[in-house]
């Protein structure tokens, strides 16, 4: 809505242009006696219907308009303010000013009045979001907002009412007071400038301000003194934010439309906006105004030496003109981008790609090169960066790499505890035949089905676990195989079975075992599960279970009878399964492997096709 602060001209302002002088008539000074338009008959033509906005010196209304039949919006001054001449003359200066500016993204005014309820002046009812509402919807990521209000709108309403701003100043008038609240966009491509209450002829002498706006920090008294502040921190200029109003020409709207722009880029305001001290000491020292640098996914880095130069500390080092900088944005959606500072930033993206390669950034450093080879798809040193980075990896693994390579092993635990189980249940499948072959005492058979069959559940369950196996899991496992095979000895003595046996074990463990002191752990594990019973029988503190005589070697079971027939088939099936069972093991790692290598040389292939075959090194 219009704001209640004003400042308008005494005597006409001329501004010259290079194609055409236009001439904008200020009022004259306030006039003691009625004027014409308080004999309008308030009553027989506008009906309130409610109110729909407040301010300083009045209150917005949306009233029926009985003669023409239609919705308008009406400011009417309060009746506190509405006795003072010089406010009235004040409200009637800041309707006159708006009326007289004619464009289709500036609100028109229809009509002016004075009735019992004080001094008023209706308006165009327009409809929409401000800007200000559509910015604060697109950080908060609400899908409405997301849906119509994409980054190319936005920048296409943002040309209209430069455009609009242009005509203003085409005119010798100046806003003071742009912000996002002050830009209404409608659903139907409509964009209006909303409040010339601050609005300036250039070249007039200022009339008081008197404000209740919170935005506003320092209030001028009977006439507008050096150093008064007025306007909106955060948008308003470092000489506006000085009180040097005298100083204030075309270049302080540019100013706020630059700071406009970098908001609608980056979703955020570019100076801190909270404290009023804040602020004001942001705009006095200057901000970097580079918006791709806090929203790099979102603002175009063409965009960049816009913002940055319509926000320069210097008015003379702005765009001279609102006219100029909506040119940029044209050019920038029509697609006509500066080449050279295209290939410029990409130069620089290719540097600080080759600076996170060096210090092992290898995420940032893809990030740069995205960038540089968006702005200049065939500079060559960033293709041949590309080609480095993607073909030729070196260094440690990203974190990212790292995270899905313990996912993948994860996989490969739970997958071995699966295969461990189904190998320790074919070793407990072979009990019967040790009970075919006599076992001497029900209880050792029972114990050796004990023995195959701890490890054997012990594998089954932490395969079926939701978590995968830990690193403490496996090596109770294995010690309790361990155990299980070098128990077995008292069947047929440590040379017979246990060697194959503690072989196959050790096999599957040491293949998922890391490198280093856990695989020299599992290895010597397996080697203990031999020499331990071979010990024990040596140093008498069990009974042998082989003896040499004669030349030769003689096995005695301590647990079973060995009768010919049962023992020749337990030894052949079990010698068999010692020679399957591994190789099966090998085989798949091998296949593992090997597939492997191919995706690894399909992926490699792929990745040489992105890059120009003079760029592959």
């Amino acid at each position: 809505m219009p704001k209640d602060a004003d400042t308008l001209a005494d005597e006409p302002a001329t501004l010259v242009n290079a194609n055409e002088t236009q001439v904008l008539e200020a009022p004259g000074p306030p006039s003691t006696g009625p004027t014409p338009y308080e004999q309008h008959e308030f009553a027989s033509r506008y009906v309130s219907r409610k109110v729909i906005g407040k301010g300083g010196m009045g209150e917005v209304r949306l009233c029926s308009d009985l003669r023409i039949g239609r919705d308008v919006a009406m400011k009417v001054m309060r009746k506190a303010t509405s006795g003072s001449s010089g406010m009235r003359a004040r409200f009637e200066r800041e309707a006159r000013l708006q009326g007289q500016l004619e464009h289709p993204a500036i609100v028109p005014v229809y009509d002016l009045g004075a009735s019992t309820d004080g001094a008023w002046f209706t308006m165009k009812r327009v409809r929409g979001h401000t800007l200000e509402r559509i910015l604060r919807g697109l950080a908060d990521e609400d899908p409405i907002f997301l849906e119509k209000y994409g980054l190319r709108r936005l920048l296409v309403a943002f040309v209209q009412f430069t455009q609009a701003i242009a005509f203003a100043h085409s005119r010798g008038v100046v806003h003071r007071d742009l912000k996002p609240g002050n830009i209404m966009i409608g659903d139907f491509g409509e964009v209006y400038v909303l409040d010339w209450g601050l609005g300036k002829v250039l070249g007039s002498s200022e009339v008081a301000v008197e404000t209740d706006d919170e935005d506003i920090p320092t209030r001028a008294g009977t006439r507008t003194e050096h150093g008064a502040v007025l306007g909106t921190p955060g948008y308003m200029p470092p000489e506006q934010a000085r009180g040097r109003h005298e100083d204030l020409d075309a270049r302080a709207d540019v100013y706020a439309l630059g700071a406009i722009l970098f908001e609608i880029l980056a979703l955020e305001s570019l100076h801190p906006i909270g404290k009023i001290d804040e602020t004001i000491h942001s705009t006095m020292l200057g901000t970097d105004a580079r918006a791709s640098l806090r929203t790099p996914y979102r603002a175009p880095p063409e965009l960049d030496p816009v913002c940055t130069r319509a926000t320069a500390l210097d008015p003379h080092e702005r765009y001279a003109t609102a006219r100029e900088l909506a040119a940029e944005i044209e050019r920038f959606l029509d697609g006509e981008r500066n080449l050279e500072v295209q290939r410029s930033l990409a130069r620089k993206h290719v540097e600080e790609a080759r600076a996170s390669m060096a210090r092992g950034a290898r995420g940032d450093a893809m990030l740069a090169l995205n960038r540089a080879l968006a702005l200049d798809p065939k500079d060559g040193e960033g293709l041949a960066t590309m080609a480095e980075l993607l073909l030729a990896p070196g260094g440690p693994p990203p974190p990212e790499a790292l995270a899905e390579l313990a996912t993948t092993r994860e996989h490969e635990r739970r997958d071995a505890a699966k295969s461990g189980g189904i190998a320790y249940l074919a070793w407990l499948l072979v009990s019967p035949l040790l009970l075919w072959s006599g076992v001497r005492s029900p209880l050792a058979w029972i114990a050796l089905l004990a023995m195959f069959g701890t490890p054997a559940l012990a594998s089954l369950w932490l395969a079926r676990r939701q978590a995968a196996p830990s690193d403490a899991a496996g090596a109770v496992v294995l010690a309790i195989s361990t155990a299980t095979i070098a128990l077995a000895s008292i069947h047929v003595g440590p040379f017979i079975l246990v060697p194959g046996w503690a072989a196959q074990n050790t096999l599957v463990f040491a293949m998922h075992a890391s490198k280093g002191g856990r695989r020299t752990a599992v290895i010597l594990l397996g080697t203990l599960a031999i020499l331990v019973p071979l010990a024990l029988e040596l140093l008498g503190v069990v009974p042998s279970s082989f003896a040499f005589a004669d030349g030769r070697l003689t096995i005695t079971s301590r647990v079973a009878e060995l009768a010919f027939t049962p023992t020749v088939v337990l030894l052949t099936t079990l010698s068999v399964a010692l020679a399957v069972i591994p190789s099966l093991i090998v085989a798949r790692a091998h296949d593992a492997a090997e597939e492997a290598k191919e995706r690894l040389a399909a992926h490699l292939w792929h990745l040489r096709q992105l890059v120009p075959a003079d760029a592959r090194r």
